[in-house]
């Protein structure tokens, strides 16, 4: 199955859905870790859609790449 094809990604991410509050809530407790800009690159490993990749880049004002079988 070619998956870039269909509408799995969407329904995989509305299946899994977020509210704001919760993500923020998340990139809070990650942002322990380290300074917000102490990061010069994220590796978002086993990222999915990459539904987290563009809001740990502008959290963390750094390039993330994401890598997902």
């Amino acid at each position: 199955m070619n998956c870039d094809k269909t509408d799995l990604a969407r329904a995989y991410d509305l299946g899994r859905g977020y509210t704001t509050e919760q993500l923020n809530r998340w990139l809070v407790v990650i942002s322990r870790s380290g300074r917000r800009d102490s990061f010069s690159m994220i590796l978002d490993l086993g990222c999915g859609t990459g539904r987290y990749s563009g809001a740990l880049a502008e959290h963390f004002r750094t390039r993330v790449i994401g890598v997902d079988p």
